[in-house]
C-alpha cells in the first residue's frame, strides 16, 4: 500500500498534501484545531480565481470553487455552522449588495495581508447586507470602494461579529460599518 493511500486511510475523509498540509472535508486542520474552523456543518469554498470556478458547482472542494460568496450563503443552512472559506486572491466586486440571511455562518478568508481575499464594493450600496442572526466574517480585505457606498458591510440582526478584517477607506468609504 503507498504512503498516500495509507495515509487517506487512517486520516479517513481527511488528506495530506504537498500544498495544503493536513485537511479535513477541504479544510486545513491548524495544530489543536482552530475553533473558527471547527463544526459539524457544511464547508464551500470560493476561489474567483480557480481555473474551475463556477457559482453551478457544490463548492464543497476546493478544486472546484464557486466563484463568489453570493452562491455559497445561497448554499448554506441556517443555524447549522456552515462555513465559507474564501482563498486567498480571491477578488469580487459587488454591483449589488450581496445578503447573508441564513443564521450561524462562518465567513472566513484565508491568507494574509493583501492576499486576504478582497471584496470591493462597486456601487452606491451596501457591500454585504447581514439580515441573519450570529453570522461572522473574519479576516477579509475591503478595497477602497470605486464608488460611493453606502456601506461596506450593514449589520441589521443580532450577534453578528466583524473580526480581523481590513478596511481600506478613501474617499468612497462613507460609512465602513454601519448598525
Amino acid at each position: 500500500m503507498g504512503t498516500e493511500v495509507a495515509r487517506r486511510k487512517f486520516f479517513g475523509r481527511g488528506s495530506i498534501d504537498g500544498r495544503a498540509g493536513l485537511s479535513s472535508r477541504g479544510v486545513p486542520v491548524f495544530g489543536g484545531g482552530d475553533p473558527l474552523l471547527m463544526s459539524k456543518g457544511n464547508v464551500y469554498h470560493v476561489d474567483s480565481g480557480h481555473a474551475n470556478a463556477s457559482d453551478s458547482n457544490e463548492g464543497s472542494s476546493p478544486d472546484r470553487p464557486l466563484a463568489t460568496l453570493g452562491a455559497a450563503i445561497a448554499k448554506c443552512t441556517a443555524n447549522q455552522g456552515d462555513i465559507i472559506l474564501v482563498s486567498e486572491g480571491h477578488a469580487e466586486t459587488t454591483t449589488a449588495a450581496i445578503t447573508c440571511s441564513i443564521a450561524g455562518v462562518r465567513i472566513i478568508g484565508l491568507g494574509e495581508g493583501n492576499s486576504r481575499p478582497a471584496m470591493t464594493v462597486g456601487g452606491a450600496i451596501d457591500g454585504i447586507d447581514i439580515t441573519a442572526d450570529d453570522v461572522l466574517i473574519y479576516n477579509l480585505r475591503f478595497p477602497t470602494p470605486t464608488a460611493a457606498a453606502t456601506s461596506v458591510i450593514n449589520i441589521a440582526a443580532a450577534r453578528a461579529k466583524i473580526l480581523g478584517n481590513w478596511f481600506e477607506c478613501g474617499a468612497n468609504a462613507v460609512d465602513v460599518i454601519t448598525v
